[in-house]
Order: C-alpha cells, then sequence, then structure tokens
C-alpha cells in the first residue's frame, strides 16, 4: 500500500480485527480514514468445524498417556525383577504378549484376586495380582466436574436429544455407581475383585436362583452380567471400577499377604535399587516410602495432571495495576484467574461504570441509589441480563427507565 506522504501528514493510526478466518485493517489520520482493507483465508478447522489444534491437542495428549502408562508398567516389572521375585523369563511368561511353550497355562487373575485374601500367593501370583490392579487401575477423579456422578444431566431428555459425550458420561456414571453398590448389596465380600469373581462364578440352583460358595443367594441379573464379562465391552460402562475401590482391595491384599507370611509386602528395598522418591498425583506431590508396598500403591495412584503449577505459572502475566514500581514491592502481582472472584467483580464494577440509561431520551450514567442498588445483584441469582437489571431498576425506582 503506498500513501501519499502530503495528504497523511500528521499520526496514524492502524487499526485490526484478527478473525479465525480474515483480518480487517485500516489506517487513520486524526481527520480521515486513510486507506482500509481486508484479507481473507481458510479457516484452521476441519470439515466439522473443529479447530486443528483441538485436534492436535487430543492427539498429543493420548501420546503422553500412553508414554506414562508403559513408563508405569515398565517401572513395576523392573520392580518385581530388583526384589528377586520375579526372574526374566518368568516376567517373559508372565507379561509377554507370546507366553513361552509347554508352559503352565496362567491362572486368571480375577481368581487370584478373590483368593488371595484366605490362602498365601506364589511370587509368580502376587506379581500377576498387582500388575493387574495397576495396570486395570480404574477412574479416578480430581474435581467435582469431571465426576460424572456429580453431573446435572437431563435425565428426562430423549436419547436422539443427547449428544454421544453425554451418552457416554451418562454411562460411566452408572456403571460407577452400580460397581460401587455391589459390596452395600453383599457384605460377604471384602473386596470389589472378590465380589466380581464369585458372582461371575456363582451356581445356579435348580429353581433358578445363584448362590455364592458360602451358599448366600444372589441377584440373577448381577450373576449374568458378570458371567458375560469382566470387563466392559464396546462403549458400556457397565463394569466400571473408581480407582477408590481398587487402592482399598490391593491395600487389603498386601494385609491379607502380610499375615499370611508373603515377603514381598513391607520388604524394605536396597540401596542400589532405583526406586520412586515422590509422585505426581493431580496438583500434589506426595513423597513414597521405601517399601514395597509404597512402590506399588503409588505406582497405581500416579496420576499426572493435564498441566504442571509451574506451566500454568508460566502463562500467566503480571497486573499492570500492581507492578513492582506501584506497589512497592520487589514482585509484581499475577493477573487474577478469569473465574476468580475478584477478576469477576472487576469486571462487573466495570460493565457498571460504562452502563447508561436513557432520561427523558438524553442517556445518563447510574446516580449513586441505581449503582448500589445493582452492585450486589449478580450474587443473588446464577446470571443476570440486562433485561434483569432494567426490572430491578423499574421496579425501585418507578417506570422512567
Amino acid at each position: 500500500m503506498s500513501v501519499n506522504t502530503e495528504k497523511t501528514a500528521g499520526p496514524l493510526t492502524i487499526g485490526l480485527d484478527i478473525g479465525i478466518a480474515s483480518v480487517g485493517w485500516a489506517v487513520l489520520a486524526p481527520d480521515r480514514i486513510v486507506a482500509l482493507g481486508v484479507r481473507a483465508f481458510d479457516a484452521a478447522e476441519d470439515k466439522d468445524g473443529k479447530p486443528n489444534n483441538q485436534t492436535r491437542r487430543g492427539a498429543r495428549v493420548s501420546r503422553n498417556r500412553y508414554d506414562m502408562r508403559a513408563w508405569r508398567f515398565k517401572k513395576l516389572v523392573r520392580l518385581f525383577r530388583d526384589v528377586d521375585m520375579l526372574t526374566n523369563r518368568e516376567i517373559k511368561h508372565l507379561f509377554s504378549a507370546q507366553h513361552e511353550k509347554n508352559q503352565p497355562p496362567l491362572i486368571s487373575p480375577w481368581q487370584l484376586r478373590a483368593e488371595g485374601l484366605t490362602r498365601k500367593l506364589t511370587p509368580q501370583e502376587w506379581a500377576q495380582v498387582i500388575y493387574h490392579l495397576v495396570k486395570h487401575r480404574g477412574f479416578k477423579f480430581f474435581s467435582k466436574t469431571e465426576d460424572p456422578r456429580n453431573s446435572d444431566t437431563d435425565d428426562e431428555a430423549t436419547s436422539s436429544d443427547k449428544t454421544s459425550e453425554q451418552k457416554e458420561r451418562e454411562g460411566l456414571r452408572d456403571g460407577l455407581e452400580y460397581t460401587a453398590k455391589l459390596l452395600r448389596k453383599y457384605p460377604q465380600f471384602k473386596t470389589i475383585g472378590e465380589a466380581a469373581y464369585y458372582i461371575a462364578n456363582a451356581q445356579q440352583d435348580n429353581d433358578g436362583s445363584y448362590r455364592d460358595k458360602d451358599d448366600n443367594r444372589l441377584e440373577a441379573k448381577d450373576c449374568g452380567e458378570f458371567q458375560e464379562s469382566f470387563r466392559n465391552k464396546g462403549k458400556s460402562y457397565r463394569h466400571a471400577f473408581h480407582r477408590d475401590d481398587l487402592l482399598d482391595e490391593l491395600t487389603k491384599l498386601f494385609e491379607a499377604q502380610q499375615q499370611l507370611g508373603n515377603p514381598h509386602t513391607d520388604l524394605v528395598l536396597r540401596d542400589d535399587i532405583d526406586r520412586l522418591r515422590e509422585v505426581q498425583i493431580s496438583s500434589e506431590t506426595r513423597p513414597v516410602g521405601p517399601t514395597f508396598r509404597d512402590q506399588v500403591l503409588a505406582l497405581l495412584e500416579l496420576q499426572h495432571p493435564p498441566i504442571y503449577t509451574t506451566q500454568m505459572d508460566a502463562l500467566i502475566g503480571d497486573c499492570e495495576l500492581e507492578s513492582e514500581e506501584r506497589n512497592g514491592r520487589s514482585k509484581a502481582e499475577r493477573r487474577a484467574a478469569k473465574h476468580s472472584f475478584s477478576n469477576e467483580r472487576a469486571t462487573w464494577l466495570q460493565t457498571l461504570n460504562n452502563l447508561r440509561i436513557k432520561r427523558s431520551g438524553k442517556e445518563d450514567t447510574l446516580s449513586p441509589g441505581e449503582r448500589s442498588l445493582l452492585l450486589n445483584l449478580p450474587y443473588t441469582q446464577a446470571k443476570v441480563t440486562f433485561k434483569q437489571a432494567r426490572e430491578a431498576l423499574r421496579t425501585s425506582f418507578g417506570c422512567n427507565r
């Protein structure tokens, strides 16, 4: 763009309106528009309108999750070897995708989880149980908004009105609630693994009723579901387990094996073994003890947050109103989070400052009384609209507003 300098003498103002598919621009002189235009381009979205960066971020999160999962398994298997619990050949036989020939078939880990409460397991069986629980460690939510059991989804809505995400959350919620009720429904079982195994292997009487090993009656519906499959299949979450229930089961198994004389419970690790010193569980960092039990429980609970606190702090800028020069301290204050109380209140106060009402056809600012009336309006209801503010003013000060 070429501009005649004689016609544009004086300061120029450049304005940009940057969108996802275009950039509008304008050059302004004090008394006129010098030039303006727009540049349009293809939006960075797929055919469904989903941003490309969202797709890349989802793939990156999945890669990190699988990498961390593989690291936990590798760390656990090395722990088995370092404490002389398993040899390399036994590790290959137990956890390799292709088992060696002429080896006895492995016992189901579900059966071992149930029997481990009453009999001493061999090192191979004990390793199977631990690996199975650490691998299938259930669901854990670190905020109430993530937990589908706290979801306020409208159950009366028709299936066609619900999105796939809503249907998935409802299925997960129902599955977690179902499995959590099993121990309350059948108090004869100590752990969720024991309940699942004996329900799945219940014997059916001639009258069609099901009974467990101690001749306790079980519901036919529960037995039928677990006899079909222990794990979830397809998009079903019917047999979803909460991580806290599985952590409680592993703790009880450690206690039972210790009482039965299993040496691989509270064994203190040698100094030459590379062990975990601390683990990150969401935003909390916890120290890890030196025993075999401490290391296993830490590997089950370990959960890296989507973003670390240090990474989050690096993304937050300094507040211009609380800079080092203004506050008189050696460190500037960080900007408040968007949904923090102080930031939301500042936004509302700024909205009140900019609010104008018409009095006899002329715009005017709020009077002290009107401002005082609206000041706490957002804290008395979930949502505030201009219509609600107008009705509040009319109710208190009359209809000339």
